[in-house]
């Protein structure tokens, strides 16, 4: 089983984005416990990187001003202006996750939540 969460699971912490931190870090936990309670099933857990989506897009065009702090708000408009080098395509994560599916890429250990090309390093044999 492949679960998609993420990094703002333990590391982030934006005025305004408790509801989302908290529900990504109790969904990181349960990951690590599912792995532990059902040993004969993969369970990873993919942290995709910061990703250009609606997410990243609605802080900058200003739906968070007044929520998020200035100084926040303003970070997001400096990565979204350094490109892909700190904003990455959809793609890329999914990319990964879909081998990671087919069962074309090992990926980590159950039960481990990991950045999704943190997962991807060990091609299987053949694939």
């Amino acid at each position: 089983m492949i679960f998609l969460t993420s990094a703002c699971d333990q590391d982030v912490t934006y005025h305004g984005w408790s509801p989302y931190c908290s529900s990504k870090a109790a969904l990181t936990r349960f990951i690590s416990c599912f792995a532990h309670e059902e040993p004969s099933i993969s369970v990873q857990g993919v942290y995709p990187k910061l990703t250009n989506t609606k997410m990243p897009e609605s802080v900058v065009k200003g739906k968070y001003r007044g929520i998020m702090a200035d100084h926040e708000v303003e970070r997001f408009k400096m990565w979204g202006k350094m490109g892909e080098e700190m904003i990455e395509p959809p793609e890329w994560c999914g990319e990964a996750v879909a081998k990671l599916v087919l069962g074309l890429l090992e990926g980590g250990k159950s039960g481990e939540t990991m950045f999704y090309d943190e997962h991807v390093p060990k091609k299987i044999k053949g694939t």
